[in-house]
């Protein structure tokens, strides 16, 4: 809350009395509960967004390997397990 709306609830407090301080934190608070489920919902929305593009990453990874294995250098082997790793530490997490 603004140092200037604090200066004007506590000039209304000081006229109207402790039920429109009280009043007036709800209302904040609940302004407050809004705000924060509004950026929950956002998140959760960005991180399955996110989720769809990985699983193909994964897939891709999985079948150039598959299929290519024995073309693949030791360190690129190495490089696409650690790619997968990632991507399976992402999915746990979210």
């Amino acid at each position: 809350m603004t140092k200037n709306k604090w200066n004007i609830l506590c000039i209304a407090d000081a006229f109207l009395g402790n039920n429109f301080v009280t009043y007036s934190f709800n209302l904040f608070m609940d302004e407050v509960k809004t705000s924060k489920e509004q950026v929950s919902d956002f998140v959760e929305a960005a991180a399955h967004d996110l989720h769809a593009p990985l699983r193909k990453l994964s897939i891709l990874i999985d079948r150039v390997f598959t299929k290519h294995a024995e073309q693949f250098p030791a360190d690129a082997k190495e490089y696409v397990t650690r790619i997968n790793t990632c991507i399976g530490r992402n999915e746990i997490v979210n």
